[in-house]
């Protein structure tokens, strides 16, 4: 008996050490071993249901730091795009969201070329040779800023669902929030916003374009800012 226990004693000196960075680790499958500990002393193993013992010995305090690595090290880094026709308030709520959060912010309109503006201030609507630059361009910002582990509000139109397809390089973090609004609403906004290129005239287009998401977060644009930005948040958990 007092080999066994010695032995048993020594079984848990040996036990391994896990990393819980490991893209191999998983906490949850370390909950079966600590079940079956719990009903030996010393930390022995036994193994049940036709299954061997696993090599990695762990103990209920071992077990409980585990999990909290698992919990503490989940990574919360998340891009935020703010989609919706001109005029639904996507900088004004994208850059009140960042500045709460302590986040970066990017409105998807300065990544335009120098004659996609142009033939906005013109009132010309885009076409779809003009939009593709522009949308690499963006898919190419957000897979960078995913790498960086960078925490972005961005600012875009995202009109159609293959646009929002292509900003979508990981969707367990790049998030969509659509602003929705009435026609009537958002005219009047963009009437009281002379100096935004985009004139009242495209207006009309831009609703035809939409495609509206489904499965993802809206917000009714009459609401205050600071209940939008609640909202966001709460839904998002940031």
């Amino acid at each position: 008996m007092n080999r066994h226990r010695r032995r048993s004693s020594q079984t848990c000196r040996r036990s391994v050490l896990i990393d819980p960075f490991s893209s191999h680790f998983s906490p949850v499958a370390l909950l079966p071993v600590y079940r079956r500990q719990e009903s030996y002393r010393g930390g022995y193993t036994k193994p049940i249901d036709g299954e061997h013992a696993p090599t990695q010995n762990i103990s209920r305090n071992s077990a409980e730091r585990v999990r909290g690595y698992g919990q503490s090290c989940e990574k919360r880094d998340m891009i935020i795009i703010l989609m919706g026709v001109s005029g639904s308030g996507k900088t004004a709520i994208g850059t009140r969201l960042a500045e709460t959060l302590g986040w970066s912010f990017f409105d998807a309109d300065d990544f335009h070329s120098a004659s996609n503006i142009e033939k906005m201030r013109r009132g010309m609507p885009l076409t779809e040779q003009d939009r593709q630059p522009w949308l690499l361009t963006l898919r190419e910002r957000v897979a960078q800023w995913l790498d960086e582990d960078l925490e972005v509000v961005l600012a875009c139109s995202a009109l159609k669902a293959s646009y929002r397809e292509q900003l979508l390089v990981d969707p367990s973090r790049v998030r969509l929030v659509y602003l929705k609004g009435s026609y009537a609403l958002i005219q009047k906004r963009l009437i009281q916003r002379p100096r935004h290129f985009m004139p009242e005239e495209l207006l009309a287009s831009q609703f035809d374009t939409l495609e509206e998401p489904h499965g993802v977060f809206t917000v009714d644009i009459a609401l205050r800012p600071r209940e939008i930005v609640q909202r966001i948040r709460k839904e998002l958990h940031v």
